[in-house]
Formats: structure tokens, C-alpha cells, sequence
């Protein structure tokens, strides 16, 4: 190089300036961009919006109110109940049949059997003799898609067997063999079906007397509402 020539800037800084112009292009157009773009949502929310409230008020019309129809199910699920308590109350009391009680519960219809007509003292195998009066239940219970419960219950004495080693086990074994019954011999949907022992722990009177304790010992068919 002559020495006439001037030196000049070196070579990378003008690589940078137009790196850095080029940086300030592309940040300008992003910024009018994201302008642009915040104005083509902001009416597109505003579009949507309307839209929304158009689609509400067409849902009002076409949702179907669940709360009515759950009501509906209730109130038919209650008339089922009423009529089945009155059905099963007539039949018990105009066949003089006392040991056999029928009540309407909050959330469904009990009969409460006393034990020895089903079985013998001590024993969970249901007697042959009990499958007339069962029979005549079953087509009330029959009538009706509700669940039952099955609950076997037993007075304040203990028991101590080579078969029930306590009231527990003698009041669930009732329990489930009235379950098999229900389902061997007439029939009974399994699925409808559910069987409990309480032993001693839901007496109706105190067990203080042998009048008692003949009361406190019952199967009791629950029909859930």
C-alpha cells in the first residue's frame, strides 16, 4: 500500500454496522407486526364474544334441565315406594300375619320378619315351612327394579358353636343364606342384592326380657328407595 492511501475503517466493523441494520430492520417490522396483530385479535375476541352470546342464548333453549329430570326420577321413585309399602301393608295385615311388619322409611319400605319363622334357634338355613310366606313377598319385591338389603339381626345372648363362634357370624350367615334363597329359588337379580349382619348392635326394644329379645331377633328386607 502506497503511502498516499489512507488506511480505512477495518472490514469488520462495517460486517457489524450492517448486522446491526439489519437487527433494526427486523425489530421495527416485528413491533408494527405485533401492533397489527394485536389489532386483528383485539376484533377477533370482539367477534367471538358476540358470537359467544348469540351461543348462550341458544344453549338456554336446547340444554335440557338436569336438575328437573333428577327431580322427576325422585318423585317417581317415591310413588314406586308409596305403592309398594300400601301393597305389602294390605297383604300382611289382611292375612293376620304377625310376625311379619311392614314400615315406610325415610329412603325406602322395610319388612322385618321375625327370626323363627325363617329359621330355627340357632340355625341360618332357611326352613322349608318359610317359603310360602317368602314367596308371597318375592312378588311384591319382584314388582320393583330397586335394590335390596338383606339384615340379619340377633338378640343380646351369646352363641357359641361348632358353627357360629358369635352373634356376628350367626347374623351374617342368616343373611346370606336368605340372599342364595332369594336368588336359587325365585330368581332374584343378584345385582339388586346385598346381605349384612349386625349381630346384637341394632336392637328395637332392650334386651332385658324373652319378649324382647324374640322382637330383636328379625331379618329385615330393605328395599332402597
Amino acid at each position: 500500500m502506497s503511502k498516499g492511501t489512507q488506511k480505512g475503517s477495518p472490514r469488520w466493523m462495517t460486517t457489524f454496522t450492517d448486522l446491526t441494520m439489519l437487527l433494526l430492520t427486523f425489530f421495527v417490522l416485528l413491533v408494527a407486526t405485533s401492533k397489527q396483530d394485536a389489532v386483528k385479535l383485539s376484533k377477533m375476541l370482539e367477534k367471538f364474544s358476540d358470537t359467544g352470546q348469540v351461543d348462550a342464548k341458544v344453549m338456554e333453549n336446547t340444554i335440557p334441565d338436569i336438575s328437573h329430570e333428577k327431580n322427576d326420577e325422585k318423585m317417581i321413585s317415591k310413588k314406586r315406594m308409596d305403592e309398594l309399602y300400601k301393597k305389602l301393608k294390605a297383604y300382611v295385615d289382611n292375612n293376620g300375619i304377625s310376625q311379619v311388619n311392614v314400615y315406610r322409611e325415610d329412603t325406602g319400605v322395610s319388612v322385618v320378619i321375625v327370626d323363627n319363622l325363617i329359621f330355627d334357634t340357632g340355625d341360618a338355613n332357611v326352613k322349608p315351612e318359610a317359603k310360602g310366606i317368602i314367596s308371597q313377598l318375592v312378588g311384591f319385591f319382584q314388582s320393583v327394579p330397586n335394590p335390596i338389603v338383606v339384615e340379619g339381626h340377633t338378640d343380646s345372648r351369646p352363641i357359641h358353636n361348632e358353627k357360629f363362634p358369635s352373634n356376628w357370624e350367626l347374623s351374617s350367615a342368616r343373611a346370606a343364606n336368605m340372599i342364595h334363597h332369594l336368588i336359587e329359588v325365585y330368581n332374584v337379580d343378584d345385582k339388586r342384592l346385598a346381605a349384612v349382619g349386625y349381630a346384637d348392635t341394632k336392637p328395637i326394644v332392650p334386651n332385658d326380657s324373652p319378649q324382647n329379645w324374640e322382637k330383636n331377633r328379625r331379618v329385615v328386607i330393605y328395599i332402597k328407595e
